[in-house]
């Protein structure tokens, strides 16, 4: 990678544009802490006692608008997701179910963004299979958490539906 793209990477960053394989790099965590401060603000703000599938449902719609606003930032160019992990949080669980129903390509890890983007020279990025490039079962995911609302802002939009795509 060029010392001049690893300049301005940090572990904060949100995104990076790699030119060698002309994909954006969306660094997720960056954009799972906005989406968990404003899920904490809205439950406090509106002194919600949830049950478990009601939280995790808020904790998905939170986390999905993140994601628009993540594939919106640069329109031109084909997103790829980057996630470190934690199994032990919540948020994990979440993500996972998402991204196995979206057609993006995601990696997840154990180290910081920008140690991810130095690697990446060396890693190839699996692309997904015919039945993966689908945003049918994205529909059905968004049908089972009561979440439908969020399909005219993913699937109405071009730019979005064209920039998920591997």
């Amino acid at each position: 990678m060029a010392s001049s793209t690893l300049e301005s990477v940090n572990d904060e960053s949100s995104h990076i544009y790699i030119p060698k394989i002309h994909k954006t790099i969306i660094n997720l965590g960056y954009f799972l802490a906005r989406s968990f401060n404003e899920y904490a603000f809205h439950l406090v703000e509106n002194n919600l006692e949830l049950n478990r599938h009601e939280k995790n449902k808020l904790g998905i719609h939170f986390i999905l608008n993140q994601v628009i606003q993540a594939v919106n930032i640069d329109r031109e160019h084909k997103k790829l997701f980057y996630y470190k992990t934690d199994e032990k949080v919540i948020e994990y669980q979440l993500v996972k179910r998402i991204f196995n129903t979206l057609p993006s390509v995601i990696k997840y890890g154990k180290v910081g963004f920008r140690e991810f983007i130095e690697e990446q020279d060396y890693e190839a990025w699996k692309s997904p299979t015919e039945a993966q490039l689908s945003f049918r079962n994205f529909r059905n995911f968004l049908k089972r958490y009561d979440l439908k609302h969020l399909e005219s802002e993913f699937l109405a939009n071009v730019n979005i539906k064209l920039s998920l795509l591997p």
